[in-house]
């Protein structure tokens, strides 16, 4: 169901018939909300459900299970806020998406997709062959990032992916898939997040009291850190993934890939940091880590 169009900004809102299958089983066991979950609803969405499939698979787990652990039995408690979150995604976004036109200069149009499940409160991917950023309700719900700046700065966020990505294919600059990679193309989306809203916003700030304080007076050590990390091996997902935590802050990756990048910028504008070759990129931004951890 297409919502809303402005200058190439599309909503496919699935939640009405997320509605739908929740009046006729909210009241049901485990077993039986698993299987209208999946009849009743993901199917009306096969694309949306076969990229959540797939989505999950790419960490080695099970759909199903995610459904069953973290998904079904919440979804009473987080309704109201997913209710919430789907009518500030359909207020802010086309206005986001007009206000990354004049900021970013992105000529492209993007789909913005609302899906209940798909395990990833923002995904910059493709659906239906375009650019597209499906917003999972659940996981908004669970970060509670329901109000005007946090969403906001999730979609900022999102668009930011697309126009680092968008660069990379119109330069013919390979994507990565490293430790070094992920920082960067983190660090960039946060860049965009905050130049596309034009000022400092951090939408994963509420997931802990004294977030931004602890990565703000830990930058050094979170940078000397990552780097350990890439040189033991150890897997950096945990400084990034929300069911992970860093001294007991999760996400702390975000704020460190936008400081790395804003330390670039000293160096190069964003479309060219968005364009480094892999190579570059890798280099630039062990340098500025290990420029941050010297401090």
């Amino acid at each position: 169901m297409a919502l809303d169009r402005s200058r190439g900004c599309e909503i496919v809102d699935t939640f009405p018939d997320f509605q739908i299958f929740w009046d006729e089983f909210q009241r049901s066991d485990i077993d039986e909300l698993l299987e209208g979950y999946e009849e009743a609803y993901l199917k009306r969405w096969p694309e949306l459900f076969k990229l959540q499939r797939e989505g999950y698979e790419e960490y080695s787990l099970n759909w199903k299970e995610v459904a069953e652990e973290r998904v079904l039995p919440y979804l009473k408690e987080r309704y109201p806020l997913m209710v919430m979150a789907r009518k500030n995604l359909l207020r802010y976004i086309p206005t986001v998406y007009e206000r990354s036109i004049e900021k970013l200069d992105i000529d492209f149009p993007i789909s913005f997709v609302l899906h209940v499940g798909i395990g990833s409160a923002g995904w910059a991917h493709f659906y239906e062959g375009k650019r597209a950023v499906i917003h999972g309700l659940e996981m908004i719900a669970e970060e509670d990032w329901i109000d005007e700046r946090s969403i906001k700065g999730l979609v900022a966020h999102e668009i930011g992916h697309h126009y680092h990505l968008d660069l990379r294919e119109k330069n013919d600059v390979k994507v990565g898939d490293d430790p070094f990679w992920n920082l960067y193309e983190e660090g960039i989306a946060q860049r965009c997040e905050h130049i596309i809203l034009e000022e400092d916003n951090w939408h994963m700030k509420k997931i802990a009291d004294g977030w931004q304080e602890y990565c703000e007076a830990n930058l050094g050590d979170l940078a000397g850190k990552y780097l350990e990390w890439i040189e033991e091996g150890k897997n950096t997902n945990k400084f990034f993934g929300n069911w992970y935590d860093i001294d007991g802050y999760s996400m702390v990756g975000y704020f460190l890939g936008h400081e790395v990048i804003k330390q670039i910028q000293k160096r190069y504008e964003l479309k060219k940091i968005s364009s480094l070759s892999l190579a570059d990129m890798r280099a630039n931004v062990k340098e500025v880590l290990i420029e941050l951890s010297d401090h």
